[in-house]
């Protein structure tokens, strides 16, 4: 099942610009082995650099759930989650 998921991360005022960096660090790592697992395969950025959209992969939504909360910027972060099906005018169908 692929899944649309948006995530918008709503730092605290009170967090330093450092431990944003680091939590941004280690959110790219995270991403990096998602992707070479198969469950993250595509993300783009809209309204400037807080939020964003991704294609995601698994067997089952709890299975995206449970991905997600494993996401250093989880704690942080607003998400939509929305599991995708064929649509009968897809023009990749054809």
């Amino acid at each position: 099942m692929q899944f649309l998921i948006r995530m918008k991360v709503n730092f605290p005022d009170d967090l330093s610009d450092g431990d944003r960096l680091e939590l941004r660090q280690q959110e790219a790592i995270k991403a990096s082995a998602l992707a070479k697992e198969g469950v993250l395969l595509r993300l783009w950025r809209a309204d400037s650099n807080t939020t964003t959209w991704g294609i995601w992969q698994a067997d089952k939504a709890s299975t995206i759930e449970e991905v997600l909360v494993s996401l250093p910027l989880h704690r942080y972060m607003n998400t939509e989650i929305h599991q995708l099906t064929e649509h009968p005018n897809d023009p990749a169908e054809k």
